[in-house]
């Protein structure tokens, strides 16, 4: 479990969107769910930015893109996804971060 002050680090860090990738994986994740969406902008550890949203990369959870900035009173993603124990968060919080980049407030994808 993250602290609060993790938390609200991570969360900040979410809110940074022009900044490139920090990293990229480029191991082998089997999918045992659905496949990933195409194309695939970007692959960390556990989670994918797709033409879809936010996928992890084994094929078991999605987040659609127009969801991205969604907030529930100061219950973020962020704080959503650090309450699953199987979450890599800084890894989702990279996804986050990059498929915000991808996605306005509105919803849409940006060209």
């Amino acid at each position: 479990m993250a602290t609060k002050s993790e938390l609200k680090a991570l969360s900040g860090r979410a809110l940074q969107t022009t900044e490139p990738p920090a990293y990229e994986s480029k191991t082998d994740v089997p999918v045992t769910g659905e496949a990933l969406h195409e194309p695939v902008y970007w692959k960390g550890r556990q989670c994918a930015v797709t033409s879809y949203g936010i996928e992890a990369r084994d094929g078991k959870y999605v987040i659609e893109g127009g969801r991205v900035w969604a907030d529930n009173d100061g219950h973020g993603w962020v704080e959503h996804m650090e309450e699953k124990t199987w979450v890599d968060l800084p890894d989702f919080v990279e996804a986050l971060r990059l498929a915000r980049a991808r996605w306005s407030g509105s919803g849409l994808a940006k060209s």
